[in-house]
């Protein structure tokens, strides 16, 4: 996720990267490392198949008992930038289904993309376009 903001940012957030795109501008942005790689490890491993239909359960209403994620499977690229750390799976009982998972997964990498998307509204405020 990124953004061009004119000028250089007083403060930078940790865990964004800047760079200057050229004289008056500068790129701001945050990544993710594992958003296909979860998805990867979800269907391969929990033997969701491709095919499945999870629409519906993507667009249901959030549930209580939907694990927490926190989707690291390769460490944390952003906004943290923690090499080691790794995925957690919190609130899985013996009743949690292999769907139940995956859209706590889903939910995990959702909210690692809101986390950056704020931090980067903080800096450059209100986006005008998106291309």
């Amino acid at each position: 996720m990124r953004v061009l903001i004119e000028g250089v940012p007083e403060k930078l957030p940790a865990g964004l990267w800047g760079y200057r795109a050229d004289a008056s501008h500068t790129l701001l942005g945050g990544a993710l490392n594992d958003v296909g790689r979860a998805i990867s490890w979800l269907t391969s491993t929990l033997q969701i198949s491709p095919e499945s239909d999870l629409n519906e359960l993507l667009l249901a209403h959030p549930d209580p008992v939907t694990p927490l994620v926190l989707p690291f499977f390769s460490g944390e690229r952003s906004t943290g930038w923690a090499a080691d750390a790794r995925t957690i799976f919190s609130g899985v009982s013996a009743a949690t289904t292999a769907a139940m998972v995956f859209r706590g997964t889903v939910e995990g990498v959702a909210i690692s993309y809101a986390r950056i998307a704020d931090q980067l509204h903080d800096v450059a405020g209100e986006t005008r376009q998106v291309g």
